[in-house]
């Protein structure tokens, strides 16, 4: 046996500790438990905290560490201070138990009492000790059978007036709910994405967490009583300030079990509950009382805004189990198209009163000054909607009241303002973010097969027209660049188990927009030959930081765009009901002066316009101002910063290059000055100094 394996834990421990400092913490504890009004020494105690990662590294020392969670945790009872100086030792000290291994400490720990809200110093470590329990299904199934442990958590988490208690109190009762679901989509592996990792566990849990907070009337009508107006002023209630705090606490986790388990919480659970808080037989249970019966709309715009970013997260919400999804093997269910969330919102008509504070804002119905709060998240909800649903929205009819046409009007109009007003930054952000949200082929002008080249003002009819590249304007060159790139290269797995009618769907529409995004590049840039001169300027503009990294992100989002086009020959393809344009109707509409239209990045980007001024800037290198305060140096510099971002760019565009197939006349040559460019790095070896600051073209 080694000298090591003979060795005492104190002794071990006195490798790593100094010499001296576990006696003077373990006497100085004593002294507190024996004498309570004795001052902890914080000093000693933070000393010795930095020496408990190492401690509890070998596990030699367990029982030295039993030994001092022993002795903190005897002095809870009778302390008469602050202790978070001992709650901060324990959770250190406890980090290597299991939920079993607490269960077990002596004294036990008491968790409905630290659940407590009047025991607001110790919430934080008695949940730290309850979240251990979220690593295992057994365990989760042990924190179900105490139906007090459970109804206090919920209690404290929608009650408690500190915000990081009761976030800590949240994700607590969501690992838990999460380990202990019952239910795994067919086919799926344990780790299930896009629902934040819901079942990292082989084990499958029993579902007890679900029937006790779902099943149990005491546990069950805590989400009622404590959030609803109704309550209020009744004894034991909140205020309605804090009830506020309530509504928003229940609305966040609702979206995360509604993509786990949609029937949870959109059927009837127990009816009593439901029906004495003002929902009908046969409505949506917990789901209906947040979304619709909950929050006081008329009287409350700043939880109305909050009830609207709620609808958006739900639209987000998909729901993971094969026996809960609409999405079977219909294509017209497929998930670009629908949703239980989707088909709720509209079922209940709140789709349609959310979007009109955007589309309708002039609507008699509406408060004027509601609409200048809500309008915003309106817009938001729309992205949302667009970007998840596409199809849906490409299949509305014209009548319908979020049909695109409508969303394109509003949108067209919000974007037609002065130059005056995109120089001054004044861009209608929420607008833009819509506009790069809805898919690309709506964007694209409406093309016909009777149409001639003398039908190429139809292109201003398109909002992506609208967008200037001057005067310098930051929101308007990212929504630019967000709509040249085209879709992302990863978009194809949308959810578990993927199927064949759905990877045709997917990649249906995945192809439409690579089409459209090159149609609208081709179109924008050939009707505004300038726009790699301005776009150029505004990235050297080091003086205007976000419009120079955002003129840069532009680039590099044309360099890595996703192409495809269709051949001349071959028909036009329709993608719900808009109509996806083959070259000879991109040509139609392109001034007579166009070059010809490339299919792929590289050359059009190797064609004039860009190659004039983008290749040009890429090839250059980076001012360095290195005779300036903040120069080459200072990496929080501006100028420092703008100079990375180009260089990124600059090794994006040496992929793109590499990636490139076909006869590209000069394309060996041109890899081979990038090469040497790359390898100088950002800077100029010269060290150049000074240069143009920036130049301000308003």
């Amino acid at each position: 046996m080694s000298d090591q394996q003979m060795s005492s834990p104190s002794e071990r421990a006195a490798s790593v500790l100094p010499a001296g400092l576990l006696d003077e913490v373990q006497r100085h504890l004593e002294e507190v438990k024996t004498i309570p009004t004795t001052s902890l020494d914080d000093r000693l105690l933070d000393r010795f905290d930095a020496y408990v990662p190492s401690l509890i590294a070998d596990s030699q020392n367990r029982s030295l560490i039993d030994g001092l969670v022993l002795q903190l945790s005897s002095m809870i009872s009778s302390l008469q201070q602050d202790p978070a100086p001992i709650n901060k030792l324990l959770i250190r000290l406890l980090e290597p138990y299991s939920f079993t291994d607490v269960l077990a400490l002596t004294p036990e720990v008491n968790f409905a009492a630290g659940l407590d809200i009047s025991l607001q110093p110790f919430n934080i470590l008695v949940l730290t000790l309850l979240e251990k329990a979220s690593r295992s299904p057994s365990e989760a199934a042990i924190v179900a059978g105490k139906a007090e442990v459970v109804a206090n958590l919920i209690r404290l988490w929608l009650c408690t007036p500190e915000v990081e208690i009761a976030e800590k109190a949240g994700r607590v009762l969501w690992g838990l709910l999460k380990v202990d679901y019952a239910e795994r989509p067919a086919g799926a592996p344990a780790h299930i994405q896009d629902v934040d990792s819901i079942v990292q566990n082989e084990a499958r849990g029993q579902g007890l967490m679900w029937r006790r907070i779902f099943k149990d009337k005491d546990t069950y009508s805590l989400f009622f009583s404590l959030c609803s107006l109704k309550t209020l002023g009744q004894e034991g209630q909140l205020s309605k300030r804090d009830k506020t705090l309530a509504q928003a606490r229940l609305m966040d986790l609702i979206p995360k079990i509604a993509q786990l388990d949609w029937k949870a919480i959109s059927e009837t659970q127990i009816s009593e509950v439901e029906t004495a808080f003002g929902l009908r037989s046969g409505q949506a249970g917990l789901l209906d009382f947040a979304a619709i019966h909950m929050v006081d709309i008329k009287d409350d715009v700043l939880m109305h805004m909050t009830l609207i970013d709620f609808f958006s997260k739900l639209l987000q919400a998909r729901p993971t189990s094969k026996s809960e999804s609409v999405t079977q093997s219909s294509p017209g269910n497929h998930p670009l198209r629908s949703s239980h969330t989707l088909e709720y919102l509209i079922s209940r008509g709140l789709h349609r009163r959310t979007t009109s504070f955007y589309l309708d804002p002039e609507n008699p119905q509406h408060d004027p000054i509601d609409v200048i709060y809500l309008g915003s998240r309106a817009a938001n909800y729309l992205s949302v909607y667009a970007s998840t649903y596409p199809l849906h929205l490409l299949s509305a009819e014209v009548s319908s009241p979020t049909s695109i046409e409508r969303i394109l009007a509003r949108v067209s109009s919000a974007l037609d303002v002065s130059p005056g007003k995109w120089a001054q930054g004044d861009s209608p952000k929420n607008d833009l973010h819509l506009l790069a949200s809805l898919p690309r082929v709506a964007l694209l002008p409406r093309f016909g097969s009777s149409q001639q080249r003398t039908s190429r003002g139809v292109w201003h009819a398109s909002p992506v027209s609208l967008l200037p590249t001057s005067p310098a304007n930051a929101d308007a060159l990212s929504t630019l660049g967000t709509i040249f790139h085209g879709p992302s290269r990863t978009q194809n797995e949308i959810h578990f188990p993927p199927r064949p009618s759905d990877d045709h769907i997917q990649q249906q529409f995945v192809t439409s927009e690579a089409v459209a995004a090159r149609a609208l590049y081709l179109l924008y840039v050939y009707n505004n030959q300038s726009m790699y001169k301005h776009v150029v300027q505004h990235a050297e503009t080091v003086a205007l930081k976000e419009t120079a990294l955002a003129a840069i992100d532009m680039l590099a989002n044309i360099i890595s765009a996703n192409w495809t086009g269709l051949a001349t020959s071959e028909p036009t393809t329709e993608i719900g009901r808009f109509m996806l344009p083959s070259d000879e109707q991109i040509i139609s509409l392109l001034p007579m002066s166009s070059m010809p239209t490339p299919p792929t990045v590289v050359p059009a980007l190797l064609a004039s316009p860009g190659n004039d001024a983008l290749v040009p800037y890429l090839l250059k290198p980076a001012q360095t101002f290195s005779n300036l305060v903040g120069g080459r140096g200072d990496t929080e510099s501006v100028a420092y910063k703008v100079a990375v971002a180009k260089f990124d760019t600059l090794k994006l565009f040496h992929r793109a290059l590499d990636d490139t197939s076909g006869d590209v006349e000069g394309l060996t040559d041109l890899i081979s000055i990038v090469n040497g460019r790359i390898a100088e790095g950002p800077w100029s070896p010269s060290g150049e100094v000074g240069g143009r600051i920036g130049t301000i073209e308003l």
